[in-house]
């Protein structure tokens, strides 16, 4: 596989993570192992690719925790409480899963906007043009 279709498939399996939830996942592996082999070999550019999908991945990643957290943190005070009524807590819920929805979009929006840029473009999106 060329050092030029590596990154084109990462951020396919990036932007197909609103369907299915574990390519995002995959794709982080696979940018993570391919980074480390551009490195040994020396290609830079590849290397600054990989290195931007990882960090990509690793922003979305935090904000999924944070909704993740909100809604974990929400479920062990309605079972505390036993939800009472105007409690708040089934609207805070929302806010959880509003994070994570939005989180989702954005992300599979920018890799998107990436995955056409790497097709279309003669240089890596991580790169500089000349």
């Amino acid at each position: 596989m060329s050092s030029n279709t590596k990154p084109v498939l990462v951020w396919a399996l990036y932007s197909a993570g609103i369907a299915a939830v574990l390519t995002p996942f995959i794709g982080a592996a696979l940018a993570f192992f391919w980074r480390r082999g551009a490195r040994a070999n020396g290609d830079a550019e590849a290397a600054a690719e990989h290195s931007h999908q990882l960090r990509t991945f690793g922003h979305a990643a935090k904000a999924w925790s944070a909704a993740l957290a909100i809604m974990a943190c929400v479920l062990l005070m309605d079972i505390q409480m036993g939800n009472p009524v105007g409690s708040g807590v089934p609207s805070l819920f929302m806010v959880g899963i509003g994070l994570a929805l939005l989180t989702q979009i954005v992300f599979t929006l920018y890799c998107l906007f990436f995955l056409f840029r790497s097709v279309f473009a003669k240089t890596p999106s991580g790169a500089a043009a000349a």
